[in-house]
């Protein structure tokens, strides 16, 4: 059974074009069939990212606008572009031009012509993703009926909501006997720790918020897809946390434990970096402690100092008394002695604590190396099984 998914957003910005390819990238990691349709005839956010890799024979791709707009009953038998094993993608043009540049307006035969291009699909994949443009545009009349799932994008300010309820005026009669749901996007740590908390009091059930995340940012700007295997393990799963909840088919959900391995592997390395920053600064902090408590030594150069003024005292006067030298010399050495012990003694106690300290540390990283490498292996037998 097919499951198909459109990705709305209020305003542009949102984060809805990551979004769906961050969840294409992880369905298919899992050994999904999945297909991603750019359905953005305005800006082609989704296209931006593989404008490279549509062939230069342009005959041989299938694109959105060629479904919407061509004439030629033979486009469904085009090929889509094969990002990898498990994940097709279909650009919304092949090449921007005078000709492909207009808006679509709604036309009742168009009905029929979408939902034949859709049952096709449906054959071939077992999760169909729609980006559609930002805002409201009449394509929403012919994919919010065929759609299974609508998963609204939005950010957390009064913009995003004001933007939300014009959309939902505008498409409510067309997702009322539809599954809808929203995610709030780009969410800053304090804003996370209150919207994670809302499910309801929005026009749509809430079932996930993303922390804004810088490395997502750069990937997007350099039209690179987001790598779920090697990116955090925070954006990661919670990636996999909304697809978990959107498909919940026995199938999908079997493939989907998959990436599980992978977001603990992340989790690891996350854990061995950190040990690792811990063991060096706890390093150097212990070199620090040793330099600072023979710096503390110098107080000792006030009683050297009393010392031989003391000597050079009774050495210009012909009556001193050795008593009273004897008497400075021997105090002067105790306390000497007394606070070299009491400094070794700290120093000792100190870098005793600091060693096992690191020790410990070094211990939990050797654990957690391993457990990497045993999680690399056991996802590597799954991946290799898969194949065969």
């Amino acid at each position: 059974m097919c499951n198909s998914i459109t990705l709305l957003s209020g305003k542009g910005g949102s984060g809805k074009t990551s979004l769906a390819l961050s969840m294409a990238s992880l369905l298919s990691k899992c050994g999904i069939k999945i297909l991603l349709i750019d359905c953005d005839l305005s800006t082609n956010g989704a296209t931006y990212f593989y404008e490279d890799k549509i062939p230069k024979n342009l005959k041989r791709i299938s694109s959105f606008y060629n479904i919407i707009f061509g004439n030629d009953k033979n486009h469904f038998d085009k090929k889509v572009m094969s990002i990898n094993d498990c994940y097709d993608f279909m650009p919304s043009l092949e090449q921007i031009n005078a000709d492909n540049t207009k808006s679509y307006s709604f036309a009742e035969e168009d009905i029929e012509k979408f939902f034949s291009f859709y049952e096709y699909l449906k054959q071939m994949y077992d999760v169909i993703i729609f980006d559609c443009q930002a805002g409201y545009t009449d394509l929403l009349k012919l994919i919010l009926p065929n759609s299974d799932i609508n998963l609204v994008v939005m950010e957390a300010d009064a913009i995003s909501s004001s933007a939300i309820r014009s959309l939902y005026l505008k498409i409510g009669s067309l997702v009322d006997d539809k599954k809808i749901y929203q995610v709030f996007n780009k969410a800053t740590n304090e804003e996370y720790e209150l919207y994670s908390k809302l499910s309801g009091v929005t026009f749509f059930t809430n079932i996930e918020t993303i922390k804004f995340d810088w490395t997502i940012r750069k990937d997007f700007s350099l039209a690179r897809v987001p790598d779920l295997e090697n990116i955090s393990m925070k954006y990661g799963k919670q990636i996999y946390n909304i697809c978990e909840f959107l498909f919940k088919e026995a199938e999908l959900e079997t493939k989907l434990k998959k990436f599980k391995d992978t977001i603990t592997i992340n989790e690891k390395k996350e854990i061995k970096a950190d040990l690792e920053k811990r063991i060096i600064k706890m390093k150097h902090s212990s070199l620090g402690s040793v330099f600072k408590n023979i710096q503390s030594l110098n107080i000792l150069f006030i009683p050297i100092l009393i010392m031989f003024s003391t000597f050079f005292v009774f050495l210009i006067n012909k009556n001193y008394d050795y008593s009273i030298l004897s008497y400075l010399s021997i105090t002067f050495f105790v306390f000497t002695v007394v606070y070299l012990m009491l400094n070794l003694g700290i120093i000792t106690k100190n870098k005793r604590l600091q060693n096992k300290e690191i020790k410990n540390y070094e211990n939990e990283l050797k654990t957690t190396q391993l457990e990497i490498k045993q999680l690399k292996n056991q996802t590597n037998d799954i991946k290799t099984k898969r194949k065969q």
